[in-house]
């Protein structure tokens, strides 16, 4: 899978850091984007009770801001992340109507941003009829950005819901 993409967007500016003057107007920058992304997809072959697939791929992102200040006090700048993303994943069909699955992500890109994310989720799923399925899923994502230390996070989450289809 390739993909590229080209085009021009508004960000908001930052409401409290790292001084917030409530006097102060906040407006938007425009910036201009790029991006770029191939990933290689390759799995075991569908059919059996367990499916193993894996991705690897490189992503280049950049976003390219006028020269012109955001709103006092603060300076639009330009950035560029390249990099490596890479996941792991497991399907797994116990029985008839059940579906469970294990995956995990990394993201380390390069550049002027050193940041490396990672999550993992789990999945199980159970046909309640054709069109709806009842789902439980567990989330866990760390991201650690070395550049801006206030950009770390760790965020963990439980879903459960029902799901449609047609």
């Amino acid at each position: 899978m390739a993909s590229w993409g080209r085009g021009v967007a508004d960000l908001e500016a930052p409401f409290y850091e790292p001084f917030y003057d409530p006097t102060w107007v906040l407006g938007t920058a425009r910036a201009e984007t790029e991006a770029t992304s191939v990933v290689l997809h390759a799995g075991t072959p569908g059919g059996s009770a367990f499916e193993l697939w894996g991705e690897v791929g490189f992503r280049s992102q950049q976003w390219e801001f006028p020269d012109a200040v955001t709103f006092p006090g603060f300076v639009a700048t330009d950035e560029k992340v390249n990099g490596v993303t890479a996941a792991l994943g497991l399907d797994w069909t116990p029985g008839d109507g059940w579906r469970a699955g294990l995956s995990g992500w990394l993201d380390a890109p390069t550049e002027s941003t050193d940041h490396q994310a990672w999550r993992v989720e789990g999945l199980v799923e159970k046909s309640l009829s054709k069109t709806f399925d009842a789902l439980l899923r567990i989330q866990y994502r760390d991201f650690d950005e070395a550049l801006y230390s206030l950009d770390d996070y760790t965020l963990t989450a439980f879903t459960f819901g029902v799901k449609g289809h047609f």
